[in-house]
């Protein structure tokens, strides 16, 4: 496991970006696409490596698409934690900037937020906010060769910079955790 992942290490704010888990690829509406039996398993056993490893985020921002409606779910199940009620609809067809909008909104006072989203958004996302020379560790490499389903990536933001002040290449890249690999 990456170090400074548990408290009190954690830096003043931390950005979660989480890529749904598996689905199924038969619905009527791709809307409606379910996580497949692997991918609710999946979900739930990050939960429980996100309730033994990692402070749980502030506020959880989730597209309103069923697979990823599940996925939060199924995440605060494995973790112990409170399903929130609300979801983001802009986030099913969001694109980068949009999530960056979305990360900018935040209240001030908010430590840490997870944001679940689609591919390639969700990547997209990570790369785009990764200051260059994290990308060139074991997490960057990782990012770099692509971002599997419930793949789920740790950033620090700098200590001088507000929600409101982050932009392309500001946060650092701590780690990845990819379902089939666990921590880079």
């Amino acid at each position: 496991m990456p170090s400074g992942i548990i408290e009190p290490d954690f830096p003043a704010r931390t950005l979660f970006l989480l890529r749904h888990a598996t689905a199924e690829q038969d619905a009527p509406r791709d809307h409606q696409r379910p996580l497949s039996v692997h991918g609710l398993a999946e979900a739930e056993a990050l939960g429980a490596v996100w309730k033994n490893l990692l402070h749980w985020p502030e506020i959880i921002r989730c597209s309103d698409a069923l697979r990823t409606q599940q996925t939060c779910k199924h995440l605060c199940q494995g973790a112990g934690e409170a399903i929130p009620d609300t979801w983001e609809p802009v986030l099913y067809d969001a694109n980068p900037g949009d999530v960056l909008e979305i990360i900018q909104a935040l209240p001030a006072e908010t430590r840490s937020a997870l944001i679940i989203g689609h591919n390639p958004t969700i990547h997209q996302t990570a790369a785009m906010l990764s200051q260059p020379e994290t990308l060139y560790g074991p997490a960057g490499k990782s990012l770099m060769r692509g971002y599997a389903p419930c793949t789920l990536t740790v950033m620090h933001v700098p200590s001088e910079r507000t929600w409101a002040q982050i932009a392309p290449a500001t946060l650092i890249l701590h780690s990845i955790h990819r379902s089939q690999d666990g921590w880079i």
